[in-house]
């Protein structure tokens, strides 16, 4: 298989940031007025031969290398994209890198569109179609 690259856009948020997120957003309703900029988040997925699992984040300078059979632990390192490995349960050796115009904790959206990514890529090396709600829904 092939090398899969990706890319996913960051987002600004003009009003009700925060309005969408549990426990508010089911007690209260939530609305938010947000638009994609032309920043961006970053990724490629080399397939590897073995069953290691490395993923590699150039924005926190962390990687970490896991065997396909392990559970990832959310261990504060990394853990957003190691939650995504473990719910696609992708089975078969890679090594991912991630990169973003926007350094973290900047309120651009950036976790959300790595996630993205990252489910993106992985149903792509694994062959796997979801609608862009599904996606939106995991």
């Amino acid at each position: 298989m092939d090398v899969i690259r990706g890319k996913a856009p960051l987002r600004i948020s003009f009003a009700g940031g925060g309005t969408d997120l549990e426990p508010y957003s089911s007690e209260q309703g939530g609305v938010t007025l947000s638009t994609t900029i032309d920043k961006y988040a970053f990724g490629t997925l080399i397939p590897r031969s073995d069953d290691s699992i490395i993923i590699e984040s150039m924005d926190f300078g962390q990687s970490v290398k896991y065997n396909t059979k392990d559970y990832l632990p959310l261990d504060g390192t990394l853990d957003l994209i190691k939650a995504v490995v473990n719910r696609l349960a992708p089975g078969k050796g890679f090594t991912l890198i991630i990169e973003c115009d926007a350094p973290p904790g900047t309120g651009m959206g950036s976790s959300g569109t790595v996630t993205v990514l990252v489910i993106g890529m992985l149903l792509e090396y694994l062959g796997k179609h979801l609608s862009p709600y599904e996606i939106a829904d995991m």
